[in-house]
């Protein structure tokens, strides 16, 4: 499942999921314009994990409280915890291994 965030509140409460994703991303970088694809492929192959994106132009002070120095960004949370945090577009074959 993606879900586009529309508010940083909405982020809080998604994170209590037990897995997500959250795709930092902008709608002018080629790079995330790849990744969306990608992110679609893999939701339909696990649909028990939340993927979030996160509009770093509409959401700057989550970009800046995660620290997001370049997009795409992928971070995955596991019950709440941050696990994994990398910048550059992920393959379908990298986010599995995730």
């Amino acid at each position: 499942m993606i879900i586009t965030l529309t508010s940083s509140s909405q982020l809080t409460d998604l994170l209590k999921e037990e897995k997500v994703f959250i795709d930092f991303y902008a709608d002018w970088c080629g790079p995330c314009k790849m990744q969306g694809p990608v992110l679609e492929a893999f939701s339909k192959k696990f649909p028990d994990v939340k993927i979030v994106k996160v509009n770093v132009d509409q959401h700057t002070e989550l970009a800046e409280t995660y620290g997001v120095m370049s997009i795409p960004t992928l971070f995955v949370f596991k019950q709440g915890k941050e696990t994994y945090k990398k910048p550059g577009f992920h393959a379908l074959n990298q986010l599995e291994k995730l």
